[in-house]
């Protein structure tokens, strides 16, 4: 249905991407992969959970994007949920996504 020639969706090869994402990861790959999923953890335990327990207890009315920024402070700054990670050590990949 994609090959189709009223198609408008352009067909891509995509193999060497996925095979980035699927190969076999060295040590320091695996120590980074570790990391931040422990920071995006407790980012989310420590700052997004609160904020929008906040949020539903006092009724506050807050765009999605107000709150990915807020999130966003926190990932660039750790110490703002007293994780003593430097600045320099984090660097975010994509804006977060927040949807109700």
């Amino acid at each position: 249905k994609l090959k189709d020639s009223s198609s408008k969706t352009k067909v891509v090869d995509v193999t060497g991407g996925i095979s980035v994402v699927m190969a076999v990861k060295d040590k320091e790959e695996l120590d980074l992969l570790k990391k931040s999923s422990v920071l995006s953890n407790k980012v989310l335990k420590h700052g997004f959970v609160p904020r929008i327990e906040d949020v539903i207890d006092n009724s506050t009315k807050v765009t999605h994007e107000k709150l990915a920024s807020e999130i966003e402070e926190i990932i660039e700054n750790p110490s703002k949920i007293n994780l003593n990670v430097p600045k320099e050590a984090v660097d975010s990949c994509y804006f977060p996504i927040i949807q109700s």
